[in-house]
């Protein structure tokens, strides 16, 4: 029984560790790329380095397309 337990608390500590360690997060200059938590690394659902297309026609700032039936 004392077995099961230990084994169940290490494999939980190393499941949560897991989670907390994410590569590529604001501490290297990535913010745009990967955001840690909900609404993003300062917590305003705004990418601090994100630069956004702001207009669209047939080859501007398209990086793909697909045909939709109908």
């Amino acid at each position: 029984m004392r077995n099961r337990l230990s084994v169940a608390l290490v494999t939980s500590v190393l499941v949560s560790l897991s989670f907390a360690t994410v590569p590529g997060g604001a501490a290297d200059g990535k913010a745009e790329s990967f955001w840690p938590q909900w609404r993003g690394p300062l917590m305003t659902g705004v990418a601090p380095t994100a630069a956004p297309p702001v207009e669209w026609s047939e080859t501007k700032n398209v990086r793909w397309k697909v045909a939709i039936p109908g």
